[in-house]
């Protein structure tokens, strides 16, 4: 069936996936090497933008979303970021139910 020039089809047409690289121990060894680079560069990215934070509480600057984007990366690796992280977004939320509870005169 042909509609405005163009043919349509509706073969499938199977593409046999190409063997991994990963089986190979070469492969695995490129794997390894990816998976620790990014580890190390989202460790330092975080420690980064934390220390940045800090320093931005008491100099102009964003502190407090630094300080989040810094746990953030570093969550995904530390469980104390993790800890940290869920305990501040904890105490946001009721700071912020309780400025919203205030009756308004």
């Amino acid at each position: 069936m042909a509609t405005d020039g163009i043919l349509w089809s509706t073969t499938t047409v199977r593409i046999p996936p190409s063997p991994p690289e990963s089986h190979s121990p070469q492969g695995l060894m490129i794997l390894r090497t990816v998976q620790q680079v990014r580890r190390v560069f989202l460790i330092i990215a975080g420690f980064t933008l934390l220390l940045a934070g800090v320093v931005m509480l008491v100099t102009p600057g964003p502190g407090m979303l630094a300080i989040f984007l810094g746990l953030g990366l570093l969550a995904a690796e530390f469980v104390w970021a993790r800890r940290l992280m869920n305990r501040l977004k904890r105490d946001g939320e009721r700071l912020r139910d309780a400025v919203l509870r205030q009756p308004k005169e």
